[in-house]
């Protein structure tokens, strides 16, 4: 997908990208839920909406697409399966190091940061005229880490009032670029929340694996005396109804926005309504 961008110009420059997707991969523990898998999934639907869907990869540049990719694909390395508030309950020695604040987003950032240097990625790649001004290498890595820290679910309703005031002009070819880069945010937040905008089946089984990782979560609350997260007690809670209310509260108010913007994603807005009614 790289390459079908024009991001790689030669073969020296794929096989560091290949140790770089390496080593992303081998940062991510075997999570039910926060897997590499999840991470490529994020990735191939971004792939989808760029290529495939045409409309958005014709409104951003090779930057922006590169720090989408690259972002999506790293988004959740070394997550441990232990979410934020956990983290912050727990007061774990992540939850210190960052200030309680974007705990484990913050610990994504940082690591692919240092395998974006330990490579020398960024300047082997290619990012046409965008890259005249000689800037393109540190906007990328900007765009990654700022996009990784928004894929934190606090920031959702956030972005969901920056996607409502977007105006399309601020999407056009070639348009203002602090525009542009917003979406860079808005897009990995909405790959990153997209399993339930699948074909039923599999929208089910990533719910199952989701609630799978919640329960894990709430057993070891129980054990450390901590109060159980929301949704997370495996003896109290409907998976249906959690699923549910994801796609109707969360996810579907997101893409039907989104969808405002940009037309061509409405099959995502028409697969969560059939879900919805398949929850139901």
């Amino acid at each position: 997908m790289f390459v079908s961008f024009d991001l790689v110009p030669n073969p020296s420059a794929l096989s560091v990208l290949l140790s770089f997707v390496h080593d992303i991969a081998a940062g991510y523990p075997l999570n039910p839920y926060h897997s590499f898998l999840h991470a490529a999934d994020v990735t191939y639907v971004l792939y989808y909406a760029l290529a495939d869907l045409g409309e958005l990869g014709a409104k951003l540049d090779r930057v922006e697409i590169a720090a989408l990719l690259i972002g999506a694909l790293s988004h959740d390395v070394l997550h441990p399966g232990l979410n934020n508030l956990y983290q912050v309950n727990a007061q774990t020695e992540l939850a210190k190091l960052y200030n309680d604040t974007s705990v484990l987003e913050s610990h994504s950032s940082v690591h692919v940061e240092h395998l974006l240097r330990t490579h020398s990625l960024l300047p082997l790649l290619s990012f046409g005229n965008e890259a005249t001004t000689g800037d393109a290498p540190q906007r990328v890595q900007d765009l990654v880490v700022e996009a990784i820290l928004f894929t934190d679910m606090s920031h959702h309703f956030a972005l969901l009032e920056q996607l409502g005031g977007l105006v399309e002009s601020a999407l056009k070819r070639r348009g203002p670029r602090r525009g542009r880069e917003r979406m860079v945010n808005i897009l990995l937040h909405g790959a990153d929340i997209s399993n339930a905008a699948r074909p039923f089946e599999i929208c089910r089984r990533w719910s199952d694996m989701v609630v799978e990782e919640f329960f894990m979560q709430g057993e070891q609350e129980k054990r450390m005396n901590l109060p159980v997260s929301p949704n997370m007690d495996r003896q109290t809670t409907n998976p249906t109804q959690t699923a549910l209310d994801f796609n109707e509260y969360l996810v579907h108010p997101y893409f039907s926005l989104l969808t405002d913007l940009l037309p061509s994603l409405e099959p995502f807005c028409t697969l969560l309504v059939e879900n919805s009614r398949e929850w139901k």
